[in-house]
This record gives C-alpha cells, structure tokens and sequence, in this order.
C-alpha cells in the first residue's frame, strides 16, 4: 500500500482526490474506509481497471520495443536509465511544485 508522502500532500491531495472520484465514476477503482485507520481510505482497482491497466502496460512495452528498434540497444538503455535517474529524484512526480 502507497501513501502520500508530506512532500506530495500539498496541494496533491485535492487532485488525488479528484482524481480517483473520476477512475471510481468510470468504474475503474473502488474506494473504501481503511478498517484500520478511519480516517484513510483503500483505493482498489476493480476488475475492469485491471484490464485497464494490462492494455496500458502492453501499449507501453510496445512503444518501448519501437523505440529500441528505433535508436538501439545501447542506447535505450542509457535513455531508460536516464529516466529512472530523474524519476528516483522526484521530478517526475513533481515534488519541486509541491514546495513552491
């Protein structure tokens, strides 16, 4: 289980929220009260948000597999770890917005 770490709630909480009332209206995710903690709440992907995210991860290995064919083995890699350099800094998940 993910919870939003002090960084990511200012401000990230409200769009979390809404975000998850959306995928909830689409029927992509459940919600329910943690039993553990009355004040959180579970978040579960329903059966048709599984599916959801297999066409996802399948669309993504696709583009993967294109761009690889596309500027190489080598070179992929070095992009692929570039990525995940810039991700484990926080930057993709905007943790610089949160502060300002």
């Amino acid at each position: 289980m993910r919870t939003l770490t002090p960084e990511l709630q200012g401000g990230y909480t409200e769009r979390v929220s809404r975000l998850v009332e959306t995928e909830k209206s689409i029927g992509i995710v459940t919600r329910r009260v943690d039993p553990n903690d009355r004040r959180a709440r579970l978040i579960s992907f329903t059966p048709r948000g599984y599916a959801l995210l297999e066409r996802v991860y399948s669309a993504i290995a696709e583009a993967e597999a294109d761009m690889e064919a596309a500027v190489g083995k080598r070179a992929f890699s070095q992009v692929r770890e570039a990525l995940a350099t810039y991700v484990a800094g926080g930057a993709a998940v905007g943790v610089g917005e949160a502060s300002a």
